[in-house]
């Protein structure tokens, strides 16, 4: 999914609060993803359930292609649940 709109409107507060960003603070209401809360989960559980901030412009390590970041942290999220890890042409 992509969060769209003009400058100030509330995009990057929205996505630091569905993050986890320990400085903002949901004060109502929940936040249901899959049908669970996540507003008691620490920012390490939502990455691994597949809720993540992922910049426009991401940098860039030296060295590490991009496929093999992506593939990566993929397959962490993978082992989290329990699954095998996909191979390249899986990944594909």
């Amino acid at each position: 999914a992509a969060i769209m709109g003009p400058n100030g409107s509330g995009k990057s507060t929205l996505s630091y609060i569905l993050a986890g960003r320990e400085d903002y603070e949901v004060t109502e209401g929940d936040i249901l993803y899959n049908g669970q809360s996540i507003l008691e989960m620490d920012p390490a559980e939502r990455a691994t359930s597949g809720i993540f901030l992922a910049f426009q412009y991401p940098m860039e390590i030296p060295g590490v292609a991009t496929m093999e970041f992506l593939k990566v942290a993929m397959n962490e999220q993978r082992k989290a649940r329990g699954e095998e890890p996909l191979k390249i042409p899986e990944f594909l």
